[in-house]
């Protein structure tokens, strides 16, 4: 299938859903954008609720009142098609669901393993720094804590806020450090 399909204005009801069909299983057809328009011989809105697809599909419907609705299908067996009163809306949705689509198809990424992490000093470190005050507040810098096994002298400087945003959780321990940390 390559460039627009134009169906013309004596097309049929029944044979505009079968283009769209024809179209929307197409290997080479990512989402389908119909334009329909009145004529005093049919109306073609109907068949596109109708129309059985498995790619996407919106239409632009020329004489539509609404800037949106929903066309539903006989049976229900698949989701309805919204319909816009122009076609540059019908665009811009397919192209919002297109974007959706990539980012829900992206794999989740994972929490690397970090060596030299001390999650059980972290944890006791940040709930005893949260029960006194109880809001949280600066670690001295003087305080008996280290960032890895071997700390530098950027650590030994480097100040660290704690507060009661912190998130504990998954067996990760998250700190907020204050700005050009090094570590």
């Amino acid at each position: 299938m390559a460039g627009p399909v134009d169906t013309t204005v004596l097309v049929t009801p029944s044979r505009f859903r079968r283009s769209l069909e024809l179209v929307g299983v197409d290997p080479g057809v990512d989402a389908v954008l119909a334009l329909t328009t009145p004529t005093a011989g049919s109306d073609l809105v109907p068949e596109v609720g109708a129309a059985q697809l498995p790619a996407p599909i919106a239409v632009a419907v020329m004489d539509q009142v609404e800037v949106v609705r929903l066309l539903r299908g006989p049976g229900g067996d698949f989701p309805p098609v919204p319909a816009y009163a122009y076609a540059e809306c019908a665009v811009r949705a397919l192209g919002h669901a297109a974007r959706y689509d990539t980012w829900r198809a992206t794999p989740p990424g994972r929490v690397p393993d970090l060596e030299g992490l001390r999650q059980d000093r972290a944890r006791k470190l940040v709930a005893g720094v949260l029960a006194s005050p109880p809001r949280g507040g600066w670690l001295a810098l003087d305080s008996p804590w280290s960032c890895s096994a071997a700390p530098d002298a950027a650590c030994k400087r480097r100040s660290l806020i704690i507060t009661s945003h912190l998130h504990i959780a998954g067996g990760a321990c998250h700190l907020a450090t204050a700005p050009g940390a090094g570590c």
